[in-house]
């Protein structure tokens, strides 16, 4: 791996990624949902890092994050 796993391009990497998953996660599949939260989680890390808790990148993983919570309650 060219980049470590704490680096921005891995965090850019994982903002796709649950992209997919999140699309996959409305199917109500529970380990789609943990794995998907794992990855949010990962990636929102990576971006407080450098850019903080009030970076775009941050926000918008937060916002799927806060989604995924609320179809989990349902």
């Amino acid at each position: 791996m060219l980049y470590g796993r704490y680096s921005i391009e891995m965090a850019d990497e994982l903002q796709k990624f649950t992209d997919v998953l999140m699309e996959l996660a409305l199917s109500r599949n529970q380990d789609l949902r943990d794995e998907l939260v794992r990855h949010l989680e990962e990636a929102m890390f990576i971006y407080r890092i450098p850019y903080g808790a009030w970076s775009h990148s941050y926000k918008e993983l937060q916002r799927k994050k806060i989604h995924l919570t609320t179809l989990l309650m349902k």
